[in-house]
Parts: structure tokens; C-alpha cells; sequence
């Protein structure tokens, strides 16, 4: 028995002996390149992925706007003289008609991407005076995008198809503090004229809240 004991026990470990030994072959015989450094990348990979850039510059090409809205916007930038009318009722029940007059500045900004714009609307004897900011833009060259805001705690983001001289956006705003559904205008009628209808919904389907017509 104790011959037998014997013999297991330097069986097992040769058997040890013998993987311990393989796995120290099989790590001294690993491919070139694959030894691991400091940072646990091989050092193949460290010249590869810290090497410098392809001759020509091959990083990601900056996106560049559309040619459709190039073309829409060409002509926006600038100042603009406008009319403003806001039917009876948009100030709430009972409000008459207004009409004021404004001024506004486009440039494009951004890369080309937007129209970037403020606005001032002049104080009257029936109406504060006001002044907002806005931008339009199209990330695709197909979607118009409409952010608006004013200093009367006034906000609106719509988007819609974007066509040859402008397009109808839809969104939601916030008007006079309370939560509204929005759709807005806009429609270039010539290089030096523009058209913008601004209308809200509060639960009672929509209502024209104010129009623009602007001119350089």
C-alpha cells in the first residue's frame, strides 16, 4: 500500500510538474508583437493605433450644408425692416388687432448650417416693446428646423419638410406660460422679401398668432 501511495503521489506530480512546465513553454513561445507592456496593449497594437495619420489627412471629412439649403438660405442674411400683424383675439379674448413694426438681423453662423437671428419689435401706444431670438436650419438638406424665443418668456421648436423657398415646421412651444402646439410659416416670395406666419393651438385648433412680412 504504501508502495502504491508512493507511486500515486509522484504520478500526480509529474502530472503537475509536466503542465506547469508546458504553460511556461507555450508563454516563452508566444508570436513576436503579442508580449504584453506596461498598459496591457501589445506593442504591435501601440504603433499601429499611436502612429500617425494616413498620408492626405485621412480623419473624418467635415459635413458640409446642403445645396438645397444653400439655396434657401443665400438670401436670408441681412437686415430686414418688417410688419407685423396680430389678429383680434391673440392676446386673449377680446384683444384687437395690432400691427407693429420691427427689425431683424440673419446671419449664417455655425458652418453654414443656420440662420442665426435677432429681432426687435418696437414699443407702441397698444403694445411693449419686445425682443427675441431665432434660428433656422436644415441638418439634411430636407427638414427645416425652427427654434424661436422672446423676452416675454415666449419658446417654440418645430421642424417640417424644408422646400425651394421655405416650408410649414410643427412643434411645441410654450406661450404666455402655458404648453402649446405650434406651426409656423416661412416662405421666401422673392431675393428680397420674406413672408412668416406664426399660429398656436391651445387645445381649440389652431389660430394665427401673428404674421410678418419683412423686406430688405
Amino acid at each position: 500500500m504504501t508502495k502504491t501511495m508512493t507511486m500515486t503521489t509522484t504520478t500526480v506530480l509529474a502530472i503537475v510538474f509536466a503542465f506547469a512546465g508546458g504553460a511556461a513553454t507555450a508563454e516563452d513561445k508566444k508570436p513576436p508583437g503579442l508580449d504584453k507592456k506596461p498598459g496591457g496593449m501589445p506593442p504591435g497594437q501601440m504603433k499601429k493605433e499611436g502612429g500617425a495619420m494616413p498620408e492626405g489627412g485621412a480623419g473624418m471629412p467635415m459635413p458640409k450644408p446642403s445645396p438645397e439649403w444653400e439655396a434657401f438660405s443665400k438670401s436670408g442674411e441681412g437686415s430686414w425692416k418688417c410688419d407685423t400683424t396680430m389678429p383680434a383675439g391673440a392676446m386673449g379674448p377680446g384683444s384687437p388687432e395690432m400691427k407693429m413694426q420691427g427689425t431683424a438681423k440673419l446671419k449664417k453662423d455655425l458652418g453654414g448650417f443656420w440662420l442665426v437671428g435677432a429681432y426687435e419689435v418696437k414699443k407702441s401706444k397698444t403694445m411693449p416693446g419686445m425682443k427675441g431670438a431665432f434660428s433656422m436650419g436644415s441638418p439634411d438638406g430636407k427638414n427645416l428646423v425652427s427654434i424661436n424665443m422672446d423676452s416675454m418668456g415666449n419658446t417654440a421648436f418645430t421642424s417640417g419638410p424644408l422646400g425651394a423657398d421655405g416650408g410649414t415646421t410643427m412643434g411645441e412651444g410654450f406661450m404666455m406660460g402655458a404648453k402649446v402646439k405650434v406651426r409656423e410659416t416661412i416662405q421666401r416670395k422673392s431675393e428680397k422679401e420674406m413672408y412668416h406666419k406664426f399660429e398656436i393651438d391651445m387645445g381649440k385648433g389652431f389660430m394665427v398668432a401673428g404674421e410678418d412680412s419683412c423686406k430688405k
